[in-house]
């Protein structure tokens, strides 16, 4: 066990939950009191426990507010909600007197409200803001017109709060400035992967009951996401069914859950692609299925900057993404290391698709992509949280 002395910084990391890309976020913040020269503790809090794919290491310090999953954004006005937020305040506010840190990092909206509540009103924690997706989709999509004008208006007051705001993307970065009414430009610290760990787990073998996703007679199309509106496997559906017409031997591997489950298997029964798609579930190694594939596809409508396109692109894989605002053009250019293709367009995406189907031009991308990924790596990452760190203490 490490042990810790009174000159140790103390950084409390604050999210709603760990799944997905937040949970890998939050893990690779943790690992700064493992690898720091300094001597630096990081404790975790999350609103809720994991779900899907969560990522925390055993030593990890975690405490959770609640077993249950927190209400959804349409609730945000009712009652149940105002007071639910009210009691999550009081639980942030007792654990940071508890640990006392030097620093709170918050992660994405809900929690950088809490925070920046917390420091008004009881604490003058210096405090960094992390924004990971794009806060106008986001609002636009999940609360009311009238939601959106009041969070929009009391967010612009609590954000000026914080001593730094810090955006996964440039794309993320001029939006919140313009939706947040911010001074300056948040800064951009784009998140990062760890390619040779990736590529470690990669080695690990699929179950034998999906053999047919290693067959080297079959292309296979691949995708990891949770089952929401933002992710639009709807479109991903129809480009594959319109690509399967002309490529038999195709497969469609889609790894995640979520709330529209049954609509997405309904979509593949009535293009009849039921024998050609897997549903695999949450996976907590997602890397062998990936190394599998061909081709790696994001049909989303919004993002900040997937976690998911760098894990793909670590391992070599062609991708094809819609030009989702924010983070796909970031790392893949004007058709540059990946496809890029309109969001909502089955044809554009069955016709890049078409594209990776032939050897030479999947050789192509996976030679540059490989190269790019380089610039997206988790040391270089936190390098820049560290030095943030220190120049915000």
């Amino acid at each position: 066990m490490k042990l810790y002395s009174s000159k140790t910084k103390k950084i409390l990391v604050f999210a709603k939950h760990l799944d997905g890309g937040t949970g890998m976020f939050v893990k690779q913040l943790i690992s700064l009191g493992q690898t720091s020269e300094k001597e630096t503790m990081v404790v975790v809090l999350a609103l809720e426990k994991p779900q899907f794919r969560a990522f925390m290491p055993s030593f990890a310090a975690v405490s959770y507010f609640s077993n249950n999953p927190l209400l959804p954004y349409s609730y945000i006005l009712t009652p149940t909600a105002v007071i639910n937020t009210f009691h999550e305040l009081v639980w942030l506010k007792s654990n940071v007197s508890r640990y006392q840190p030097d620093i709170i990092i918050s992660v994405d909206n809900h929690c950088n409200v809490l925070a920046c509540l917390c420091r008004l009103l009881f604490y003058r924690t210096r405090l960094i803001l992390t924004i990971h997706n794009n806060i106008s989709a986001v609002t636009f999509a999940k609360l009311p017109s009238f939601g959106r004008t009041l969070f929009k208006h009391v967010s612009r007051f609590l954000f000026r709060q914080a001593d730094e705001t810090v955006c996964v993307s440039q794309g993320v970065a001029l939006d919140a400035k313009q939706f947040f009414s911010l001074p300056t430009l948040p800064k951009v610290i784009h998140v990062g992967v760890n390619i040779q760990a990736i590529q470690r787990l990669a080695d690990k073998k699929i179950p034998q009951q999906f053999k047919e996703i290693c067959s080297p007679d079959k292309i296979k199309i691949i995708t990891v996401g949770r089952f929401a509106p933002q992710k639009d496997f709807k479109t991903l559906i129809e480009a594959f069914a319109l690509f399967h017409k002309s490529v038999k031997s195709s497969l469609l591997v889609i790894i995640g859950d979520g709330q529209d489950k049954k609509k997405i298997i309904k979509d593949i029964t009535a293009h009849k692609l039921d024998k050609y798609t897997y549903l695999l579930g949450w996976k907590q190694n997602v890397y062998p299925y990936l190394r599998a594939a061909d081709v790696f596809v994001l049909s989303s409508n919004y993002e900040g900057f997937p976690y998911v396109l760098l894990e793909a692109a670590a391992l070599g894989k062609p991708v094809v993404a819609t030009d989702a605002p924010f983070g796909p053009r970031e790392l893949l250019g004007d058709n540059m290391c990946g496809l890029v293709v309109p969001m909502k367009n089955s044809e554009a995406m069955a016709r890049a698709l078409q594209l990776l189907s032939h050897r030479r031009a999947r050789s192509h991308y996976q030679i540059k992509i490989i190269r790019r990924v380089k610039m997206f790596t988790e040391a270089i990452m936190l390098q820049r949280y560290q030095s943030l760190i220190d120049t915000t203490a």
